[in-house]
């Protein structure tokens, strides 16, 4: 954390609250999600403000509307127009990304600032989502402070895994299904930098096979211990070894 943010966040948090009347606004519900991205378009991505104005029409169109699924699809133009206004202002290294869920990264010589799970979108954003988006939202949040390990890429994977089953119905079930498979699952298969599977040889790590087993073992039934059946089976007969392009093996581990 910045010394001095604490006055100066609470500071900004009181005069940007200011800067727009949520119950003042009128939605129109039959157009609520394109009026408000062309609302959001509008907005200036080099003013933090601007998100206190996406956050309060957001919750403008919950409290008159009360169309969750709607609030669903309006969650993605906020968070793109929240990225940006991240962009923007971690360029100008302006202290007060923290105080709305930026995690900020001052480590060697670069200022970088990432989505956090945090207070502001909780509370601004996802509280007024539906129950399956805001786990959603918030699973996405908690990948962005992840440490790099395998015990963390298997457990998302699970997450994943388990969350498609648990929601067949969810509105960006394609884009999740993807997330999954060329994400986590693909990681939790071939590794991902400092993560390892395999050895200096391509001989899957002893550590790493008994965690496969488990989740076999534990998961039968889901996507996850059916592609690592199928995994274990073709590389039994080898000694455990994957090829050598462990990229196009991993391509049709994952296209069975």
């Amino acid at each position: 954390m910045i010394k001095g943010l604490g006055i100066l966040s609470l500071f900004t948090l009181l005069v940007s609250c200011k800067q727009v009347d949520a119950v003042s606004l009128k939605i129109d519900c039959r157009e609520q999600v394109k009026d408000y991205e062309t609302y959001v378009a509008r907005l200036d991505i080099g003013n933090i403000f601007s998100l206190d104005s996406a956050a309060a029409w957001f919750r403008a169109g919950y409290e008159q509307c009360r169309d969750l699924e709607k609030q669903d699809s309006m969650f993605m133009p906020f968070f793109t127009l929240y990225n940006e206004v991240g962009d923007s202002l971690t360029m100008n290294k302006d202290i007060r990304v923290a105080a709305y869920g930026f995690k900020v990264d001052t480590s060697q010589a670069t200022w970088k600032g990432r989505p956090s799970e945090s207070t502001f979108l909780k509370d601004s954003i996802i509280a007024y989502l539906s129950p399956a988006m805001r786990s959603f939202s918030i699973q996405n949040l908690k990948e962005f402070d992840d440490e790099e390990s395998f015990q963390v890429v298997m457990r998302n994977t699970l997450w994943w895994d388990k969350f498609i089953r648990d929601h067949e119905d969810f509105f960006l079930q394609e884009m999740v299904e993807y997330h999954y498979e060329q994400w986590h699952l693909r990681h939790l298969v071939s590794g991902y930098r400092n993560v390892k599977v395999v050895d200096e040889n391509n001989i899957l790590l002893k550590s790493v096979e008994e965690k496969y087993r488990g989740i076999i073992k534990h998961n039968s039934s889901s996507s996850t211990a059916k592609t690592l059946s199928a995994l274990l089976s073709r590389i039994e007969e080898n000694g455990m070894r994957y090829p050598d392009d462990i990229e196009e093996f991993v391509d049709e581990v994952l296209s069975k």
